[in-house]
């Protein structure tokens, strides 16, 4: 029943349209997913992720965290990339009340991929600038573009 799910949308992803979260609960009715989880595109390919230690060195984070050994190339070799953008997510209750993170390790969680505006995060003041940036460019509110914004 609808009192199993809810759509968790977040005031930090301002330009979240109606047709994603429609995209999304469409997609965990069809799919009957553990969860529907937005995903924003990820330029930056994990194997070219380094940590510093204590002397300043490089330390490949797949090498040195997890034993993986990799080949580096392109970042365009890599294919599709995405991270967990958090504009919408779409849960059960029940798992949700039992392990608020359940999401990230349910076999039957699915992606729903979404562009880079549409998956934009306000974390810092930064970003919170640019955002400001982006919504006077594109001359309407968050959420409507290309409508005119009213007075």
């Amino acid at each position: 029943g609808t009192r199993d799910c809810f759509a968790l949308i977040q005031t930090t992803s301002p330009f979240l349209t109606a047709a994603a979260v429609d995209g999304a609960v469409a997609l965990f009715q069809e799919r009957r997913a553990a969860a529907v989880v937005s995903l924003s595109p990820f330029e930056t390919p994990i194997e070219a992720v380094f940590e510093l230690d204590g002397k300043g060195r490089l330390k490949s984070v797949l090498r040195e965290r997890y034993g993986a050994e990799f080949e580096a190339s392109q970042r365009q070799s890599y294919g599709p990339r995405y991270v967990v953008c958090g504009a919408v997510t779409v849960l059960r209750t029940q798992p949700m009340r039992a392990d608020p993170n359940y999401y990230f390790t349910d076999p039957d969680a699915v992606g729903y991929p979404v562009d880079e505006l549409t998956g934009f995060d306000i974390d810092t003041m930064t970003e919170f600038s640019l955002a400001e940036v982006l919504m006077s460019r594109q001359g309407g509110t968050p959420g409507r573009r290309g409508e005119a914004r009213s007075t």
